[in-house]
C-alpha cells in the first residue's frame, strides 16, 4: 500500500513538472514575439484609455466612435464593451502615456510605442497563462493529474491563443478566465461562482450563451439559489457602479455602444471572418455585386436550430462543462461576424470538453479536430503582417523567422474554404454531442403526452 501511494505521489509530481514545462514554453514563445508585433486594437486601446483618464467615468458619453477624431483615436471604432476592460487600461495608460504615432500619408499609417505594446501584452500573457492552470485544476481534480497537464497543454501551446495574447493582442482571454473560474467554483461556493459568471459576461458579451447555458444548468440541476442569483447580479451590476454614481446620464450610451457592431454586414477583409456562411457571402457580393446580405441577416435562424438540441442535452446530461462549451459553439457556429479572438474562448471550453465530455469518442474527437484547427490559421495566415504594419522599427530578422514558419497564404478562396470547413465541424460536433439527449427527451416528452392521453 505504501509503495503504491509513492508511486501515485511521484507520479503527480512528475505531472506537475511536465506542466511547468508547458508554461515555461508557451510563456517563452509569448514573451519572445511580445515586443516586436500589434494589431490594430492594441493602438486603439491607447485612444480609449487616453479618453477615459480626460473624461472618467463618463467615458461613455464618447464611446461610439462620433468624436474620434477630437478624442485623438487612431481609428473610428467603437469601444463596445462593459467597463472591466477599461478599468484595465486605464490602470495601464496612466502609467506608459506614450503617444500612438498617426501618419496621414498615401494611406494611414499607425505606429504603436513599444513600452504600450509590452503593457498590454503583459496583462494578455498573464491572464492566458492563468487559464491555462486554471484548465489544468479544472480537468486534473476530476480526472487525474495527467490529463490535467494535457489539457493545459492543449490550450496553452495552441497558436490561436498564443497569437491572440502576444502577436495581436486582445483580451477574449479575461473574459474566459472569469468564466472559468466561475465553472470552477459552481459546486463549492455559488456566490462566488455566480459573480464570476456575471463578471465574464460584462467583460465580453460575446459569452452570453455560454452564461445563459451555465443558468439553465444550475435551473435544471436545482442549483440556482439566492446565492447564485446574488452573485450573478453583483456580477454583472458592481462593474458599472461607479459608473451609475459618478456619471448615470451616460447609461444609455453604454448599452448603444454595446449594441453598435450588431448590424449585419459583409465580414470583410475574409481573412479575418470565421462564419462560413458570412465568408461565403462576403466573398459571392464582393466577386459578382450581388446582394447576399440576407444570408447574414438571417443568423438568428441556423443560432435556433442549433441552440435547441443544445438545451436539451443540458436538461437531459445536466454536465455543465460539456452544456458551456456547446453553448459558445451554437455562437462561434452561427453568429454573423465571428472574428479570430472569439476562437480563443471556443479551444479554453472546448479543451474541457475533450477531456471531460461524455458523449463518446466521435464527439471529443471533433472538438480535438477543431481546436487544431484553430490552430494551423495561424500558420496559414502571413502573420508577419503584424510584425510590421504598427511597428515603425520592424525587427526583419523576426520577420524572416516568421515568414519561414508560415504559409504565408493571401488568396481569399483559402480563407473562405477554411471558414466553411471550420463552421461545419462545429455544426457536426453539436450534432455528436446532442442527438442522444435530444432523442432522449423527446422520448420522455413523447411518453408524458400519450400517458395524459390515455387517461382522458
Amino acid at each position: 500500500m505504501g509503495v503504491l501511494r509513492l508511486s501515485v505521489a511521484r507520479s503527480a509530481y512528475v505531472a506537475r513538472l511536465v506542466l511547468l514545462l508547458v508554461i515555461v514554453i508557451g510563456l517563452l514563445v509569448r514573451v519572445w514575439v511580445a515586443p516586436f508585433s500589434s494589431g490594430s486594437d492594441i493602438a486603439q486601446f491607447a485612444g480609449f484609455g487616453d479618453s477615459f483618464l480626460r473624461h472618467g467615468l463618463c467615458f461613455y458619453e464618447y464611446a461610439n466612435a462620433s468624436r474620434w477624431r477630437e478624442e485623438g483615436w487612431p481609428y473610428n471604432w467603437a469601444f463596445p464593451y462593459g467597463p472591466v476592460w477599461l478599468y484595465i487600461l486605464g490602470i495601464l495608460r496612466s502609467y506608459v502615456r506614450s503617444p500612438v504615432k498617426v501618419v496621414h500619408d498615401e494611406t494611414l499609417k499607425v505606429y504603436v510605442p513599444l513600452d504600450w505594446v509590452v503593457a498590454v501584452k503583459a496583462v494578455l500573457i498573464a491572464v492566458d497563462t492563468l487559464d491555462a492552470l486554471l484548465i489544468y485544476l479544472i480537468v486534473a481534480r476530476r480526472v487525474g493529474g495527467w490529463m490535467g497537464v494535457g489539457a493545459a497543454a492543449l490550450y496553452y501551446l495552441n497558436p490561436m491563443t498564443i497569437y491572440i495574447s502576444s502577436i495581436f493582442g486582445m483580451f477574449d482571454q479575461l473574459a474566459l478566465l472569469f468564466l472559468l473560474g466561475g465553472l470552477a467554483s459552481l459546486e463549492w461556493n455559488r456566490l462566488v461562482s455566480g459573480f464570476l459568471v456575471g463578471t465574464a459576461l460584462i467583460t465580453k458579451h460575446t459569452l452570453l450563451l455560454p452564461v445563459a447555458g451555465v443558468i439553465i444548468y444550475s435551473i435544471v440541476s436545482r442549483k440556482f439559489d439566492v446565492r447564485l442569483a446574488a452573485g450573478l447580479a453583483l456580477g454583472i451590476l458592481l462593474p458599472f457602479l461607479p459608473i451609475v454614481a459618478a456619471c448615470p446620464s451616460s447609461l444609455p450610451s453604454v448599452y448603444g455602444s454595446m449594441m453598435s457592431t450588431m448590424e449585419p454586414s459583409y465580414t470583410l477583409p475574409i481573412c479575418y471572418s470565421f462564419n462560413g456562411l458570412s465568408s461565403l457571402a462576403s466573398y459571392l457580393h464582393e466577386v459578382s455585386g450581388g446582394d447576399y446580405l440576407w444570408i447574414l441577416r438571417n443568423w438568428l435562424l441556423p443560432a435556433t436550430l442549433l441552440a435547441l438540441p443544445v438545451l436539451a442535452h443540458i436538461y437531459v446530461s445536466r454536465r455543465v462543462f460539456e452544456g458551456a462549451a456547446l453553448a459558445y459553439t451554437v455562437f462561434t457556429a452561427a453568429y454573423w461576424r465571428v472574428n479570430h479572438q472569439y476562437l480563443v474562448p471556443l479551444v479554453g471550453l472546448l479543451v474541457l470538453l475533450i477531456f471531460l465530455g461524455k458523449e463518446g469518442f466521435a464527439s471529443r474527437l471533433l472538438a480535438f479536430i477543431i481546436t487544431v484547427f484553430i490552430g494551423f490559421w495561424v500558420v496559414a495566415f502571413p502573420t508577419s503582417w503584424w510584425f510590421h504594419v504598427h511597428i515603425e522599427k520592424p525587427n526583419w530578422d523576426m520577420i524572416r523567422l516568421i515568414d519561414s514558419l508560415t504559409l504565408m497564404i493571401f488568396d481569399e478562396e483559402f480563407y473562405v474554404g477554411y471558414s466553411l470547413m471550420l463552421t461545419i465541424q462545429q455544426y457536426l460536433l453539436i450534432i455528436a454531442s446532442t442527438w442522444r439527449p435530444t432523442v432522449t427527451l423527446v422520448k420522455r416528452l413523447w411518453g408524458r403526452l400519450s400517458g395524459r392521453l390515455r387517461k382522458r
